[in-house]
């Protein structure tokens, strides 16, 4: 009945949908409005005059752009419970963004009233795009599971909720959601992971399973350990009505190769979802197609600026196959706030984006300007070349007072190559292909050796991760860094494994 019922509702829902994406301009508008009224009650908009703001123009006029630090003196005092801060009232919740580039997390404010406007919405209206292309999908038929992060409890901010976003939303999912969620809310938000690991085992694999969700390389840990412990091949012969799995967060590509084995189906569905700490931004909408529809209607303004300039738009003068860093408004107190995430815009009508990497992951030490989309796309390419899959890779300048100067790779692969110098002259060829600074730096080797790999045995970055106290949750290995403080402990650490 619950299915039955369900799937009525986010189709009729999906009616929404196509309205603020026919019609971008105006949904968007209004929704910068009604921020900005809110905004007028706050210490924030006092200071920027916002009773004045009547339009788009007169806000960028009198709000610059902010990073996290510049915002960061503001959120402590929120944090301490002041009121009407950034927004009006007491915020009481902060998503946790671990970062993979600092040591340093950040802490976002999430309100309740966003928290139903943008993340929760941004799920429903995931199912509506789903339920629109397949009305028999069956998610409400069994169980799912999301393999999140966790609360934690901070003695210097006691009054307050702090947490992966993950954890956030599973602590406010609807009614609806909680009839079929699995594993077990203590399981779920638990801080321990291999505490959460194992108990998620005993719990999931006696369930009708049907969807789960969760960072790819945690869930293959997860799997796997599973196929151990059930003698299975596949994860099929555990869960026969397996049919969709919701990713994010990192590039699917190059591991989607495991998922294939462990998943052996044709209609299995792999549906990408943009949701990051500061919000759920964008929904793929068509089944196997690439890109993901940008949400117009969730409580967040958008500002796109072009990489390498200084011109900002909002989504009236986006064009496809521009790449932007991403600037968002919301209703959480987050005024023109830059988010590190670089998007392309795919099309305008209706605006479809992906994300290619954080304007925060670059190598650039010798003008090669080399970011995070290239090295994805050209590991693709070589992994596809040579039969392989890669599960996990960082990568760093080795400079040129060390030996010569080259990009230092280490590489942890399920399915290694046969042959791995082959392998490096394909990967650096395909990056060469890619980015022609990267190739000019290459030519007849003068400024740039070619590219070193190290091999890491399997469960390396894991170990890793784990000694590190960043297991599970949102926490993520940096893809570039532009010097060497991740890459230096991580060598130290791998020749401390052969020991």
């Amino acid at each position: 009945m619950l299915e039955f019922f369900l799937s009525r509702v986010f189709r009729n829902r999906y009616k929404q949908v196509e309205s603020w994406m026919r019609d971008p301009v105006r949904y968007q508008h209004d929704v910068l409005m009604e921020i900005i009224y809110k905004g007028c009650f706050t210490e924030f908009g006092a200071k920027h005059g916002f009773e004045t703001v009547k339009d788009y123009d007169s806000f960028v006029r009198q709000v610059p752009v902010r990073d996290y630090p510049e915002f960061s003196p503001y959120i402590d005092r929120m944090r301490k419970r002041e009121e009407n801060v950034l927004w009006p009232g007491i915020v009481d919740m902060y998503s946790k963004s671990s970062g993979t580039t600092s040591g340093k997390s950040k802490y976002i404010p999430v309100t309740r009233e966003y928290l139903e406007a943008n993340h929760l919405q941004g799920a429903s209206d995931t199912l509506s795009i789903l339920y629109n292309q397949d009305a028999q999908l069956g998610l409400f038929g069994g169980k799912n599971m999301i393999i999140g992060g966790s609360i934690e409890n901070l003695s210097e901010y006691p009054d307050v909720i702090s947490g992966d976003i993950s954890a956030l939303l599973l602590n406010h999912m609807p009614w609806y959601g909680r009839q079929v969620f699995t594993p077990s809310m203590e399981i779920a938000i638990a801080n321990d992971w291999e505490f959460k690991l194992s108990e998620t085992i005993k719990e999931v694999i006696h369930q009708p399973l049907v969807m789960f969700a969760g960072v790819p390389t945690w869930l293959v840990v997860l799997f796997r350990r599973i196929l151990f412990e059930t003698n299975k091949e596949n994860l099929l012969q555990i869960w026969p009505l397996l049919k969709l799995y919701i990713h994010g967060g990192v590039n699917f590509n190059p591991i989607k190769p495991i998922f294939r084995d462990l998943i052996p189906r044709e209609d299995f569905i792999y549906h990408e979802v943009y949701n990051a700490s500061e919000g759920y931004f964008a929904s793929q909408n068509k089944i196997g197609e690439e890109g993901m529809l940008l949400l117009m209607n969730h409580a967040v303004f958008y500002e796109f600026k072009e990489i390498n300039s200084d011109y900002i738009t909002s989504v009236e003068g986006i064009e496809s196959n521009k790449q932007y860093q991403l600037i968002i408004t919301n209703t959480c107190g987050l005024w023109r706030y830059e988010t590190g995430d670089v998007i392309e815009c795919l099309s305008t009508v209706p605006i479809k984006i992906r994300v290619v990497g954080r304007t925060t992951q670059f190598i650039n030490a010798f003008g090669e300007e080399v970011i995070v989309d290239n090295v994805e796309k050209a590991i693709s390419l070589a992994s596809q070349k040579h039969q392989c899959i890669v599960t996990d890779y960082t990568v760093a300048p080795r400079y040129m007072h060390q030996t010569q100067a080259a990009h230092e790779w280490i590489i942890e692969f399920d399915r290694a190559p046969s042959d791995y110098e082959s392998f490096a002259d394909t990967l650096d060829q395909a990056l060469q292909n890619i980015n022609s600074d990267y190739e000019a730096k290459r030519t007849k080797s003068i400024a740039l050796q070619r590219l070193i790999i190290h091999v890491a045995p399997k469960g390396s970055f894991y170990q890793w991760m784990q000694s590190q106290g960043k297991l599970g949750g949102q926490h993520k290995v940096p893809r570039l860094k532009n010097d060497r403080s991740f890459i230096e402990p991580l060598l130290i650490f791998l020749e401390s494994l052969k020991s």
